[in-house]
């Protein structure tokens, strides 16, 4: 038997365990709510049931945590399968990037002199997007308080 196949065997053991565990913590807790109030031998079952929950699921942990890798073959053969399926079609992102560093030239220097400048750019259009947002706000407030001044209203026909 190979470790794959022990690993799954282990794992569907430990389900079966937890199913066990959580059929016997329904059952305690439907027999401690037909109990009257404040029984102290419901209340240790109770417990030590919600403890052989907590233990299978540590246990389901610990297996997927110590999990062999899947076996290689079938994927490998699988992704053969479909590459031969799909049409050869060339990548059109390396063309437009292309396109791109021939149109600016200076981006390249721009590279070497100022190594962050993308992040730069980026953060400085992020905060001049809040700044637009707040703005946004500010004049809807300005026009709700503006709205709510009271005014005369002089009836014209009436």
């Amino acid at each position: 038997m190979s470790k794959r196949e022990e690993f799954e065997a282990a794992l569907v053991e430990a389900l079966a365990d937890l199913a066990e565990a959580e059929a016997g913590l329904a059952r305690t807790a439907l027999d401690h709510s037909k109990l009257e109030p404040g029984p102290v031998d419901g209340d240790a079952d109770l417990a030590h049931a919600r403890a052989a929950c907590r233990q299978a699921r540590a246990r389901i942990l610990q297996l997927e945590r110590e999990a062999p890798p899947p076996a290689s073959d079938a994927p490998a053969e699988k992704l053969i399968r479909h590459e031969d399926k799909l049409p050869k079609k060339p990548s059109r992102r390396p063309i437009v990037i292309a396109k791109l560093r021939r149109a600016f030239p200076g981006v390249q220097a721009l590279d070497r002199a100022f190594p962050g400048w993308r992040v730069t750019v980026r953060q400085s259009l992020m905060l001049l997007a809040l700044v637009l947002a707040y703005l946004q706000y500010y004049f809807f407030d300005v026009q709700l308080e503006v709205s709510r001044l009271p005014s005369i209203s002089v009836p014209l026909f009436g």
